[in-house]
């Protein structure tokens, strides 16, 4: 039972009604015990985060990280003091890298290394389920469970879609964990080692530091003493400083989200940087979250959740990213302001002591199985166009060959450095020029041949629906040396298998007709 009793400890409201004033405004919670409703309703949303967890590992950004912790493990971990040189990009040149996610690199090749890829899909599964079991103790504050299980479904719908690999997954534990401590449901002094943590593993940390100074800044307007946010504060401020000094990068650490910010300019490009598209479900939900919270804020106005909520429903809105944060800060607004909602309270009972020793037993069980049954995901990347280039020495740094952001992630993982590569989708790194010219690319607007010419561009991996490629089709410079539509097409014939040669993603591969190598065998169109 030990996983019941964590979450039970976990779930517990150490707020006393009695000298706590916001939990005189909010409503005194209903205590959990063991084996109780609320927390069958942990364990189940918390199996939820687990399957969310435990997919299968698909996401680009997540390959150069892992590609990176592998990196360092071949010695390479005392190189990185204020800033390495580049060991994946040819178009590097002089510029040097803030490994600024090191230690979740290092996680996430020593899970590797322990369990394989099933090992990786655990510890990601992990932090989803400790990430749900905070936010299950932030919805603590409502006396009934209804408004408990929708905010923290809530984001859990969310989480569906931008929950993954990334290493933004431990800064959101570590931002439920900074409003646990704000709340009371945890000591302070816990931040310290969180901030060094944060600042170590992603850079998202600034994020944890506004959701305290909104919250204080909100108590003390509700004329509320302000003196646990304040130590919050302090606690982490000094945990962040400590983790930009005593860490293999330095001090860069703790600058590097400024110098994120000021390249607007590139970040423009970034599909999670740029403005919420809320035509997607997921940010559907978002909208009808922060609707719920609004309607929450008329029940019970309150500025320590106002301020929270205004202040990162526009960070939410102008970069994609933000959503899954704001989702977490938004959890414990709604479940104060609905915290009477509904007549269902925590109970006890032997059938709820039935359940919850049933899903603690289970829950493991069903999270780790899902974990070993699949792999990586790599029906989007450029796998067979890759393996022709290979096949015909094309990697090999004879030729430079130009490929999408993406593919150049594939890259780095599959090669791990070994392989020169044109760009990958760290644009806090990238010059203004070679992004400039990438954007070109991708657009396939006028002056496309004046980058490739420029660059001394020799081979393109381009994906075949974009608008680059009839214009290389079009083109006396370029000449099609590889089509893995094609060449699945081709390979399913010779098995005799219709749909064993599907591809997601088809992808094409251009050659200048003085490259002879590349049509050696091409699989044209």
């Amino acid at each position: 039972m030990t996983l019941t009793r964590a979450v039970v400890q976990l779930c517990r409201v150490h707020a006393d009604p009695a000298t706590d004033p916001r939990a005189r405004d909010n409503g005194t919670p209903a205590a959990e015990g063991r084996g109780s409703l609320g927390t069958v309703c942990a364990l189940v949303l918390m199996l939820v985060a687990g399957f969310i967890g435990a997919t299968e590992l698909h996401d680009n950004s997540f390959l150069t990280h892992l590609a990176t912790g592998r990196w360092i493990a071949r010695g390479n971990f005392t190189r990185m003091w204020l800033g390495a040189s580049d060991p994946y990009l040819w178009t590097s040149g002089s510029r040097t890298w803030v490994v600024q996610s090191w230690l979740a690199s290092s996680a996430y090749h020593g899970a590797e290394r322990v369990g394989g890829v099933a090992g990786i899909r655990l510890l990601v599964a992990a932090t989803c389920m400790a990430l749900t079991a905070c936010l299950w103790r932030l919805s603590a504050p409502a006396r009934t469970l209804v408004p408990r299980v929708v905010a923290v479904g809530f984001a859990l719908a969310i989480g569906g879609s931008l929950w993954n690999e990334r290493p933004l997954m431990f800064g959101l534990l570590f931002l439920a964990l900074a409003l646990l401590a704000a709340d009371g449901g945890m000591r302070t002094v816990w931040l310290a080692p969180i901030g060094w943590l944060w600042v170590n593993t992603h850079g998202s940390f600034p994020l944890g530091f506004v959701a305290l100074l909104t919250i204080a800044i909100g108590a003390r307007l509700d004329g509320h003493p302000v003196g646990r946010e304040l130590r919050a504060l302090r606690d982490l401020a000094a945990g962040c400083v400590l983790g930009g000094i005593v860490s293999p990068v330095g001090p860069v650490l703790l600058t590097f989200p400024v110098s994120l910010l000021r390249r607007q300019e590139a970040l423009s490009h970034i599909q999670e940087w740029k403005p919420t598209d809320f035509s997607m479900n997921w940010a559907r939900c978002f909208l009808l979250l922060v609707a719920l919270c609004i309607v929450a804020l008329v029940r019970r106005p309150s500025y320590r959740s106002a301020l929270p909520l205004a202040v990162f429903f526009v960070a939410a809105s102008i970069a994609a990213r933000n959503v899954a944060v704001a989702s977490v800060v938004l959890v414990p607004i709604l479940a104060r302001g609905f915290g009477d909602l509904g007549s269902i309270t925590d109970i006890r009972s032997r059938g709820t002591r039935l359940a919850s020793a049933s899903l603690a037993a289970l829950l493991p069980v069903l999270v780790i199985s899902t974990a070993v049954s699949g792999d990586f995901r790599f029906d989007a990347y450029p796998v067979s166009s890759v393996d022709f280039l290979d096949s015909h020495q094309l990697l090999d740094g004879s030729v430079r060959v130009v490929e999408q952001d993406f593919a150049g992630n594939y890259l780095e993982l599959r090669y791990g450095g070994q392989v020169p590569v044109f760009i990958d989708d760290r644009y806090d790194l990238h010059d203004r020029g070679l992004i400039a010219d990438y954007v070109k690319l991708a657009d396939g607007v006028t002056g496309w041949d004046e980058v490739l010419d420029r660059l001394g561009a020799d081979v393109l991996l381009w994906r075949a629906d974009e608008q680059l490629v009839p214009l290389l089709a079009s083109s006396n410079a370029w000449g099609l040396a590889f089509d893995s539509a094609s060449h699945a097409r081709e390979a399913a014939a010779a098995t005799g298998d219709a749909d064993g040669g599907a591809e997601v993603v088809s992808y094409v591969v251009y050659c200048r007709p003085t490259v002879a190598k590349c049509f050696d065998g091409a699989h044209g169109p």
